[in-house]
């Protein structure tokens, strides 16, 4: 009787320790429990509201997502369904992607040789995946915000109590100034909403990302990641059309014709006998707007010699200004628009992609992706070319 009356109070011991608030004062401590605890998930449900704003573009969604870890894939180890407020789903698994457009009346499908993990992104919803079940390491994470974070306030938001996280930084190659909020509730250190704000003079951008009816480490029927074609719906393979990526490192690299920023033609045959930096990049792109400040520093590293750096801007949405946008941002290397033929061509399948060209006209370099070291990189490569 004594063992057993024993047990019902360390249950409940435990119960009530496992609902208790923490009581943390340091904001990068508070930041990586909630790192370690996160990356502990298996299995995540929630509800995502998620906000992008900026100078001529303004982009909302909601969505409800389900996500489970996936150690066998090394592309990108989820497994992942989103269903948005219209009836279109998404799902991801074995490093394929399916949409299902209910809008559009369209069945698709991204295999993974056509670098389908990109989708994710260009979905906005890879930053809430992080904020749940990170697949980035902790020093990674905190590396633009540590020196800065702070903690504010313990607040109250959508009836919970949370840490209020802040941070900010001067990137002085764009003249911006960057800003984050971070809310991670007491209870269990979740991060269930994030703010991030870019400012630049007058002009703003904004994202927000908001977790609501947030369950973890649940039972998830695997059925949900594989969406089957609705009878009437169009089936359409959005890589079909588009070639391999045949254009590697000793390939010629083919001949364009494309507006520059005045409007006039220009094609690679511009630019024989020098060193080239191709970046296919988008304005919709973080990671090509990361790259910008690595690309300009290659720019400036070269002017008046035998290399230069050329941008080509793909798959924009109706009203960006790749022009205005890479002034706003302080960069000054040329950049080529509708490139999306071009990027096709030339085998791009995720962004940015860079291509240097030698002054022969063959490949010496492709690479997609951004990396911190990514100028350096390109100017040990360039310069033995010259």
């Amino acid at each position: 009787m004594y063992k057993y009356f024993s047990m019902i109070i360390l249950l409940v011991l435990m119960v009530s320790s496992c609902s208790e608030d923490t009581n943390l004062t340091e904001p990068l401590d508070i930041l990586k429990q909630s790192h370690e605890r996160s990356t502990k998930v298996n299995t995540a449900e929630y509800s995502l509201d998620f906000t992008f704003k900026a100078p001529n573009m303004d982009n909302e969604l909601s969505a409800k997502v389900t996500l489970v870890r996936d150690t066998l894939n090394t592309s990108y180890p989820m497994k992942i369904y989103a269903e948005y407020a219209d009836g279109t789903k998404i799902a991801y698994q074995n490093e394929n992607f399916t949409l299902v457009d209910n809008v559009n009346k369209k069945y698709i499908q991204i295999t993974k040789d056509q670098d389908p993990s990109r989708f994710l992104i260009e979905n906005f919803l890879n930053s809430s995946f992080e904020m749940v079940a990170p697949i980035t390491s902790y020093d990674m994470y905190i590396s633009e915000f540590k020196d800065s974070m702070k903690l504010e306030s313990v607040v109250e938001i959508d009836g919970v109590k949370a840490y209020l996280l802040t941070s900010s930084k001067h990137y002085p190659e764009f003249n911006v100034n960057a800003s984050m909020k971070m809310y991670v509730r007491k209870s269990d250190l979740l991060r269930f909403r994030e703010e991030i704000y870019q400012v630049r003079g007058n002009d703003t951008v904004k994202y927000i990302s908001n977790l609501k009816d947030v369950k973890l480490d649940g039972k998830i029927d695997d059925k949900i990641f594989t969406l089957k074609k609705p009878e009437g719906y169009t089936e359409e393979d959005l890589g079909a059309a588009e070639p391999k990526a045949s254009v590697d490192v000793g390939s010629v690299a083919p001949d364009f014709q494309l507006k520059d920023e005045s409007g006039k033609i220009v094609s690679l045959a511009n630019f024989k006998g020098k060193v080239l930096v191709l970046d296919f990049w988008g304005t919709w792109c973080k990671w090509c707007v990361k790259a910008m400040p690595e690309l300009q520093k290659v720019h400036k590293h070269f002017e008046g010699k035998n290399a230069l750096v050329l941008g080509i801007s793909c798959q924009e949405p109706p009203g960006a200004d790749p022009v205005k946008f890479k002034k706003d941002n302080n960069v000054n290397y040329q950049t080529l628009l509708e490139g999306d033929q071009t990027a096709m061509e030339y085998g791009v399948t995720g962004f940015p992609t860079m291509f240097v060209v030698g002054k022969d006209g063959k490949v010496l370099y492709r690479k997609s992706g951004f990396t911190e070291t990514m100028a350096q990189e390109l100017i040990d490569l360039i310069t033995p070319n010259l």
